[in-house]
């Protein structure tokens, strides 16, 4: 009995250990994404709200708008690649 408590415990501790290793790797690609992602809404909110109606505001925002759309489609993509790897 106290022998399959051992392995079990093992076992639990094996596994915690590469779940961390794994959430610990994602740490760092979290932050550079949302980092990105609210620097990239705050140059929206200033061109949107402070910028006048000019055609360089208006390709700044259709720019970052693109920005946004490739972090969001690599994020996913990434997370879902480094699963099935």
């Amino acid at each position: 009995m106290n022998n399959d408590k051992d392995k079990a415990s093992k076992f639990k501790k094996k596994r915690f250990k590469k779940n961390y290793k794994k959430v610990d790797k994602w740490i760092y690609r979290r932050l550079v994404v949302f980092g990105s992602l609210i620097y990239s809404f705050i140059v929206l909110g200033i061109v949107t709200f402070k910028g006048g109606d000019t055609h360089i505001n208006e390709t700044i925002i259709n720019d970052f708008m693109m920005l946004d759309g490739s972090i969001i489609f690599a994020y996913i993509f990434g997370a879902v690649w480094d699963d099935k790897r």
